[in-house]
């Protein structure tokens, strides 16, 4: 194994992120006139329901100043709604608009269509072995940290 880049799992990870999302970005954001940002919040929000902006930074890895700024984004859009948190006085929750359902609804099959591409060249216990091996690989990160 390689003691150089090519042999560091964050190297070759973002490597292989870089080439999935500038795929992504070319084929599908550019055409809704997304940023890869903005589409990773609109995936949170779209599988995972209303949450706060520390909720979306904290599943995405994103720092929360790049979720507040592609926020302000989408919501100049009015593909999101930020509404004030009954529950705690300074936080907000953001929702998808019905516009913003419609944009996820329409970018996630082309999304799902790449990922079943991706996957295809693994068996389905291959497939189950790397996203056990990712699913550790996360744990482990955040011990990490």
């Amino acid at each position: 194994m390689s003691t150089g880049p090519a042999g560091w799992l964050s190297f070759r990870v973002a490597v292989l992120s870089n080439k999935l999302a500038r795929r992504a970005a070319q084929r599908v954001l550019a055409s809704h006139g997304l940023l890869l940002t903005e589409w990773r919040v609109l995936a949170v929000l779209g599988e995972a329901g209303p949450m706060s902006a520390v909720g979306i930074a904290e599943r995405t890895a994103i720092d929360k100043s790049w979720i507040s700024r592609a926020l302000t984004r989408l919501e100049h859009r009015d593909l999101v709604t930020r509404t004030q948190d009954p529950n705690h006085g300074r936080r907000s929750v953001v929702a998808l608009t019905q516009a913003g359902e419609d944009v996820y609804a329409e970018v996630a099959t082309g999304s799902r269509a790449r990922n079943e591409a991706m996957l295809a060249c693994l068996t389905d216990a291959e497939r189950a072995f790397l996203f056990s091996l990712l699913e550790r690989l996360d744990r482990q990160a955040d011990q990490l940290r």
